[in-house]
């Protein structure tokens, strides 16, 4: 083994440059929740200012710090709740107002951010407005729009420039469902932007934009699929692309959608696990995993959890893959989020914990912050090793604090060890659980092995706080 460890020594001198999750670290959403994910675990803070029925974005840098969060717009102009940008010090930016110039805070997905591509300091907020507007003065409507925050100005805290409530796409008539989605470009700078028709005359219709350096071009129109709502989302490499009831290949290089796969259910909240093998879906309150790599994904659909249609309770609407990998999932109403511990896992093994995160003293509401899947790769560098004995996945990878790691059955009490590059023992321990948790916080920068006992099976990480 300490040969097949010594081999891989060169990994060690550029373990910093590969990415991590601390862009996602705060979550800000629902009635005034903030989620901080910095200890390696959601912890309650009363520290938001913001109120979202649903959609909402919450950016950080690359070291975790809260920069800035936008619930999209707010519902009217006579909406009591404010629709705005927040800075890192929870108050509105001076320029931060949104209202009726941008999206909606009723939108499932009411905004998503990406970087100007070539700024430092620049992001483009956009915004979606919400299907009320559409059915209460179609005057108002504002469909898409794009607003540029910049976070030079106002001394570091940021603040939204003239380029504000931007239109992009609000024709009379063209109604857009309430998603959103972003992801990066195969050439690793620029990015995707996709928004879908529900008007009656196109409801097959996608829009995809192309964002780089010189700019939002686009958008290009593609027919395919039917009518859908609730979020869309792709998969953190950015091949696949789950809207309404329908999965497609996604081609990353010229943005073009194909293959539609017809799941037969449309649900409002969606997410694939971390390899991309499954894609959960909530609807109302089932919370449903489909196996992409089946023969037959339709009929390989498995019921996680549900509730009683008299019990609101366990109404399940938006999911968010965490910092940590997992895939959290918004309880409509409640003072809770729902949790699947071990999405790469299949059937109920994925330990779903409808309850997991309590939010003392706030609700949930619909929806979750709206991150970019593919800079969530972390989650998905290290992949699954698979025997014809045995399965385990690690994650996130690297990691400045914790790593999950997935068994199937067969390894539950096997010993496991963590070794350094030079064979040295760190640690030792049982696999407990299908899912269990390795605290490496202490342990000094750079790669490790873990190793199964009684197996010549090791998986490398990355133990790194830069």
């Amino acid at each position: 083994m300490k040969t097949n460890l010594l081999s891989l020594f060169l990994f060690f001198i550029s373990f910093n440059a590969l990415s991590q999750n601390e862009f996602a670290e705060n979550w800000h959403f629902g009635d005034g929740v903030n989620l901080d994910f910095s200890s390696g675990i959601p912890v309650v803070s009363s520290n938001s200012s913001m109120i979202s029925y649903e959609g909402c974005v919450s950016v950080s840098d690359e070291e975790g710090n809260l920069l800035f969060y936008s619930n999209g717009g707010n519902m009217s102009v006579s909406d009591a709740n404010d629709g705005g940008v927040w800075n890192r010090d929870h108050q509105v930016m001076p320029n931060g107002q949104l209202v009726d110039t941008a999206g909606c805070y009723s939108s499932i997905q009411s905004s998503v951010v990406t970087p100007k591509v070539g700024s430092q300091d620049q992001y483009y907020l956009f915004t979606m407005d919400c299907i009320e507007s559409q059915q209460t003065s179609l005057a108002h409507y504002k469909g898409l729009r794009y607003t540029v925050v910049d976070m030079a100005l106002d001394g570091g805290l940021g603040d939204v420039t003239s380029e504000k409530g931007i239109p992009l796409l609000n024709d009379p008539g063209l109604f857009l469902s309430e998603g959103i989605a972003a992801t990066a470009h195969s050439n690793g700078d620029d990015y995707w932007l996709i928004v879908h028709s529900v008007a009656p005359d196109s409801m097959n219709r996608f829009y995809v934009y192309s964002i780089s350096s010189t700019g939002i071009s686009g958008p290009s129109i593609q027919d395919l699929g039917h009518y859908s709502y609730g979020q869309m989302k792709f998969n953190i490499d950015g091949n696949r692309f789950s809207n309404g009831s329908h999965v497609f290949d996604f081609d990353k290089s010229n943005g073009t959608l194909s293959n539609p796969i017809d799941l037969g259910v449309s649900g409002s909240g969606k997410a694939f696990s971390n390899s991309g093998q499954y894609l959960y879906q909530t609807a109302a309150f089932t919370l449903y995993q489909y196996d992409l790599f089946a023969t037959d994904v339709v009929a390989s659909r498995t019921t996680i959890h549900t509730g009683n249609i008299f019990d609101f309770d366990m109404l399940k609407v938006s999911m968010q893959r965490g910092p940590d990998c997992k895939i959290y999932v918004a309880i409509m109403t409640m003072n809770y989020v729902g949790v699947i511990n071990s999405p790469d896992l299949p059937g109920t093994a994925c330990n779903y914990v409808n309850d997991q995160v309590t939010l003392p003293g706030y609700l949930c509401q619909a929806g979750l912050p709206n991150f970019i899947e593919s800079d969530f790769r972390a989650c998905n560098t290290s992949g699954i090793f698979e025997e014809t004995n045995f399965r385990l996945n690690l994650y996130p990878n690297p990691s400045r604090k914790n790593i999950n790691v997935d068994i199937d059955h067969s390894l539950v009490g096997a010993e496991f060890e963590i070794v350094d590059v030079f064979g040295k023992s760190v640690f030792k321990s049982h696999f407990n659980n299908l899912s269990n948790n390795v605290t490496i916080s202490e342990y000094a920068d750079g790669i490790y092995f873990l190793k199964v006992q009684g197996s010549d099976t090791f998986m490398r990480f990355v133990k790194s706080t830069k």
